[in-house]
């Protein structure tokens, strides 16, 4: 972890941030070279901004609004519970 002196935001390796956010680096990286993912290069590392991390790989469940790690970029319910819940609430 490093902090920028210019800046407040955290700053983390890709490995830091895979092992944090339980997410393969291979993903990060992905991200990293889609753009979605701002890349900092000092020292000779690579760094990634924490809060873009945190909002790219953890989402908010909408039914119980518990905070997961998607396994794919369209899931959208923690679980297939709350995902039924959700459907089965709006239909009656």
């Amino acid at each position: 972890m490093r902090k920028v002196p210019s800046m407040t935001k955290l700053l983390l390796t890709v490995n830091e941030a895979a092992e944090r956010y339980k997410v393969d680096g291979m993903r990060l990286r992905a991200l990293a070279a889609r753009g979605s993912l701002t890349l900092h290069r000092m020292d000779g590392a690579i760094y990634l901004e924490d809060e873009q991390c945190a909002a790219l790989v953890r989402r908010q469940c909408p039914q119980c609004l518990e905070y997961f790690t998607p396994a794919s970029n369209r899931q959208k319910y923690c679980t297939t519970r709350c995902r039924q819940r959700a459907f089965r609430g709006a239909s009656q």
